[in-house]
């Protein structure tokens, strides 16, 4: 059996970025629809927020020696089918349309006959007045406590049930820490990204600062489709995806700037491929194990009925998966579009550039042609274009200045000494008119005495036997 071999591995990663980029469209899409309708249903309440974030009411169930280890699940589920649906067991609440009441907490208290049930639900969309009532008149949680009293005692007829309204609990956490929380992870993901353009550069910076918030946003999305209760712990878990999400975007992003500094020639395609392959083995580890860990915790405290470890498990498993995947296929993706775009915006200016330079010499051409000299003709723009790219500066020609008697003298001499289509030249000496008795033809030019010939010429001989 042959030995698997990752680098073997034909990513497609960037390829499919279409795919990527509605995965997030698609979860955001679903968490607007499912925040309307939550809206709807519970009066307001997008998020399933805890009472620690928006507090809540409470009400005292006192069952005495009935409240047992074996009674009590079965006077809790009594009691949370009342609050949550109180229209369905009270005709004074069903005329109010009360809705939308969610429990959140069942606690024992006191001990002996005395033994009562505390519970703690939230009523989002209520105001204290209506809850408690005014004016002497009973509201929302006398009403509620009432037809819980009938419905336990049509449940079990335990002697000695009574049920009594309780207290408002304030939030635990306010608006200025809630305020103060949110500034927090604002500084977090600014000193992030200034970490990230220190490492990488700020584009790249950019990139990964915007997976982190999206990571962020897609875990708030998700909290909000399953109808998950938050609660402060929700800040801390958003701080925890904050830094996992970094830590998963930098195996690939590592190896790219690798492939940018080491001057490969490959398109921002295949380096974001290769990145994304060669990092795999590395990334799936770190989010394997981040999210196999914290849904095990999960598990623990949903068995073991601590609440704590339940609220801040489920944020930080949707937000490790969100890593996950913007490491591995969103983030590379946008970053190979990027640099597509910057590439293509590069050749289009260096295009632009190449254009004006060449222009001049085409207008020119065009010019001439245009006022009448039939020597020169209409140039198309790509030969012009090479004409403009090989002409050079004028600059005097040393061979074009020579005398004319220097390619003159260095023509062939026929057999008979004569220069083979040259003039034999005159001295000045002899250059005024023959004497009486003279046949007025020129002498031979295999007479002339060698002193006579001109001083140009030796000259000229010279410098050519020079070049």
């Amino acid at each position: 059996m042959s030995n698997f071999d990752i680098h073997s591995v034909d990513m497609r990663v960037v390829q499919n970025r279409k795919k990527w980029l509605l995965v997030p469209l698609i979860v955001l899409v679903l968490a607007i629809v499912a925040g309307v309708v939550y809206g709807i249903v519970f009066n307001g309440a997008v998020f399933n927020a805890g009472t620690d974030l928006t507090g809540g009411y409470t009400m005292n169930v006192r069952l005495g020696s009935a409240l047992t280890e074996e009674s009590q699940p079965g006077y809790e589920d009594t009691i949370r089918k009342v609050i949550e649906a109180p229209g369905e067991y009270s005709s004074a609440l069903k005329e109010q349309d009360v809705d939308g009441l969610t429990v959140r907490s069942f606690s024992v208290a006191k001990d002996g006959a005395d033994k009562e049930l505390k519970v703690v639900f939230t009523a989002p969309g209520y105001t204290d007045e209506e809850m408690f009532g005014e004016d002497g008149e009973s509201g929302i949680l006398d009403a509620l406590c009432a037809a819980v009293k009938d419905e336990v005692r049509s449940a079990d007829d335990p002697f000695g049930v009574n049920v009594v309204p309780g207290e408002r609990e304030d939030a635990t956490m306010g608006t200025e820490m809630v305020i103060s929380a949110v500034c927090g992870a604002l500084i977090f993901l600014a000193l992030m990204l200034i970490y990230l353009s220190v490492r990488y550069d700020l584009a790249t910076a950019l990139i990964l600062a915007g997976g982190i918030v999206l990571d962020v946003l897609m875990t708030l999305a998700l909290m909000c489709i399953f109808h998950v209760e938050m609660t402060a712990m929700f800040f801390a878990a958003v701080i925890a995806v904050m830094a996992f999400s970094l830590v998963t975007k930098i195996p690939a992003f590592d190896l790219v700037r690798g492939a940018l500094r080491s001057g490969s020639t490959a398109s921002p395609e295949e380096i974001a491929n290769t990145s994304v392959r060669d990092s795999l083995v590395r990334t799936s580890a770190i989010c394997g194990t981040g999210v196999v860990s914290v849904a095990v915790m999960t598990v623990i405290g949903a068995i073991m009925s601590v609440s704590g470890l339940v609220a801040i498990g489920l944020p930080l498993i949707f937000g490790f998966v969100s890593s996950a995947f913007t490491a591995m296929l969103l983030a590379p993706s946008v970053w190979a579009m990027w640099k597509n775009s910057r590439a293509g915006r590069r050749e289009t200016a260096s295009v632009s550039a190449e254009s004006a330079r060449t222009a001049p010499a085409r207008d020119e051409a065009l010019e001439s042609f245009f006022a009448g000299d039939e020597n020169v003709a209409p140039v198309p723009d790509g030969q012009a274009d090479e004409a403009a790219e090989n002409e050079s500066p004028a600059e005097p020609d040393a061979e074009a200045t020579e005398p004319a008697a220097a390619e003159n003298e260095t023509a062939p001499v026929t057999d008979s000494g004569e220069t083979a289509g040259v003039p034999e030249e005159v001295p000045a000496e002899t250059s005024e008119a023959p004497a009486e008795g003279s046949t007025g033809q020129a002498p031979e030019a295999s007479d002339a005495p060698a002193e006579d010939v001109p001083a140009e010429a030796e000259n000229a001989e010279s410098g050519d036997e020079e070049r």
